[in-house]
């Protein structure tokens, strides 16, 4: 890894943690709703669009491709979920059952997503060759 390439790493890995925590600080409201949970129903946060550049940056290195847009994706991939990690350890949940259930309940549309990923991967290793 070159100097420049750490550096790109560097900085993505830091700035979304401080894009966040001073938007949060100065205008907190605008965390309260957002257009694409509302859409959607689901509870996205920016660590799931941290875990999807990181997925991205990943099928990048192992299918060779090593360059500043995949090294930008993991770093920047990788700060925006550092960012929410321990607010989600801390996050109170006394009724495990609850989770439990909810795990339980999504079995099906975590077997589609592990799917498409795995087809996705198949089809990009099949381009590639």
């Amino acid at each position: 890894m070159t100097l420049r390439q750490f550096a790109l790493f560097s900085t993505g890995l830091i700035l979304p943690m401080l894009y966040q925590r001073l938007k949060f600080a100065l205008n907190r409201s605008l965390f309260n709703r957002t257009r694409l949970r509302d859409k959607s129903g689901l509870k996205i946060h920016h660590g799931h669009w941290g875990l999807l550049l990181a997925m991205i940056s990943t099928w990048m290195f192992v299918f060779g491709l090593r360059d500043y847009v995949s090294i930008g994706f993991a770093g920047f991939g990788w700060g925006l979920m550092l960012d929410e990690i321990i607010p989600m350890l801390k996050m109170p949940s006394p009724d495990r059952d609850l989770e439990l259930d909810v795990y339980r309940k999504t079995k099906n549309a975590t077997i589609i997503l592990i799917s498409v990923v795995a087809i996705l991967s198949l089809i990009i290793f099949l381009m590639l060759r």
